[in-house]
């Protein structure tokens, strides 16, 4: 009897399959070749053949500067590109891969920041700083990659002062950035200062007090008196006047008038003729 068999064969897309006894095939199809079987006669042989596609793709792929990026069956790259590679796909056939690679910059800022003593700054990604100096933190940019902050710190020292004041008793003084004093001491007050740190003031305060004084005065009938920083007086009485003593505070004076009224007299006198 004459022999006959079925093979069903899979290539992929751009290979050939010649079946026994036929050519060279490249499309899907059945293909019914002849050959001699092992007895002399006729072999039928069926091939049912199958074309498998290839495939392809396309990756978009972003890394930043100073990274590299291996596409599938290729080798590792670190500078923009469109790079095509093969591997094998799920059916066994060509997998074309094309990748746009982009590379990403690094970027990099400067900020000049001034502090004041006894405080700290923290520059973005870093720790917390009190002393002067150039501090370089990292932190991911927008598009995520290394962005490089280069950050001058300056420490601007607090100030302070101290002032000698002197007020009158009863008056009061109010030290800056304080409250009105109006007793003797030593007070404490702070303020910002030009700078807009810290300027400590020490107000020595000092109270002067005010002084007194009695005159006894006398005068005469139909004179007048004035009394320091008084009005003429003419009658008896006790004034008192104000006015500023060597310190330059209050001096009260008080003034005991006394009008001290003239007299009259008559005499009868003789003298013989040639005295006088």
């Amino acid at each position: 009897p004459n022999s006959s068999s079925t093979e069903n064969i899979s290539i992929c897309n751009g290979q050939s399959y010649t079946p026994p006894g036929g050519t060279a095939q490249t499309s899907s199809g059945t293909y019914i070749t002849h050959i001699a079987n092992a007895a002399g006669c006729d072999s039928a042989i069926t091939t049912n053949l199958t074309v498998k596609l290839n495939t392809s793709s396309t990756a978009n792929i972003s890394i930043c500067n100073g990274s590299s990026y291996t596409p599938p069956g290729g080798t590792a790259q670190t500078t923009s590109g469109t790079y095509i590679t093969h591997i094998t796909n799920a059916a066994g056939c060509d997998s074309a891969i094309t990748t746009n690679l982009t590379v990403i910059p690094n970027t990099s800022s400067t900020a000049n920041i001034s502090i004041c003593n006894g405080s700290s700054y923290t520059p973005p990604g870093g720790t917390a700083q009190t002393t002067a100096g150039t501090y370089i933190t990292h932190i991911a940019n927008a598009a995520g990659c290394d962005s490089a902050i280069t950050t001058n710190l300056t420490v601007i020292p607090n100030t302070s002062s101290t002032a000698n004041i002197s007020i009158c008793n009863e008056s009061s003084y109010t030290p800056p950035g304080g409250t009105a004093q109006t007793t003797a001491g030593t007070y404490i007050t702070h303020i910002a200062n030009a700078a807009g740190c810290d300027s400590a003031i020490t107000t020595n305060l000092t109270v002067i007090p005010n002084t007194s004084s009695t005159a006894n005065i006398s005068i005469c009938n139909g004179q007048s008196y004035t009394p320091p920083g008084g009005t003429a007086q003419t009658t008896s009485g006790t004034y008192i006047t104000h006015i500023s003593n060597a310190a330059g505070c209050d001096s009260a004076i008080t003034t005991n008038l006394t009008v001290i009224p003239n007299t009259s007299s008559t005499a009868n006198i003789s003298i013989c003729n040639g005295s006088s």
